[in-house]
């Protein structure tokens, strides 16, 4: 007998091949999203209700799910190892000598949350001019450093792909830091976190 998650899989392939050519239907939308929802998978369920609020901008259902999966997402209770690059068609590589930072380059300079959550501490390197963002999102706590700019402050609370800074330019591209914790183990970021 398949698995939940094996049918949902199966659903969410069979849904993204039939709508590839044609308009987003919202009934399909909202009815993959309440899957992925029932199953605790808040990032596919939120991804799915945006979706249906492409179709429907003025429905509240899928607006009001999305902030339902925001806080389920920054609560202590909510795992995940899909969590959205930070920044736009990002690729992250592994710091030289560190086994738990990483670096993420992009053409584009603008650095985002890779979840909901709310800003631990924005602290700017008095000798590098450089600021490092902390955000805690749930048990996760991601560090986002080496930035030229911070347009957050210490107990903001921020969304899913919000700006919170800058990055630095580095040759051709702009480059930042990231490491990732969940709780106190260091994460796997190449591993958890979908960049390009």
């Amino acid at each position: 007998m398949l698995s939940f998650f094996t049918l949902l899989v199966i659903n969410i392939g069979a849904f993204a091949q039939h709508d590839s050519a044609k308009a987003i239907n919202y009934d399909r939308s909202i009815t993959m999203a309440d899957m992925a929802f029932s199953g605790n998978d808040y990032l596919t369920a939120k991804r799915f209700y945006k979706l249906a609020l492409k179709a429907k901008p003025n429905e509240k259902y899928p607006q009001e799910h999305i902030d339902i999966c925001d806080k389920k997402m920054a609560s202590d209770s909510w795992m995940a190892t899909n969590l959205n690059c930070p920044c736009n068609k990002g690729k992250i590589t592994q710091l030289k000598n560190f086994t738990d930072i990483y670096v993420i380059t992009s053409d584009d300079s603008t650095v985002h949350a890779a979840l909901a959550g709310n800003v631990a501490s924005v602290v700017k390197d008095s000798n590098s001019h450089t600021y490092t963002i902390i955000i805690k999102h749930g048990k996760y706590i991601a560090t986002y450093s080496v930035l030229t700019s911070a347009t957050v402050k210490q107990g903001d609370d921020v969304k899913e792909s919000q700006a919170i800074g800058q990055m630095k330019k580095q040759g051709s591209s702009y480059a930042f830091n990231f490491s990732l914790l969940h709780g106190k183990e260091k994460e796997d970021a190449m591993n958890n976190v979908h960049c390009k």
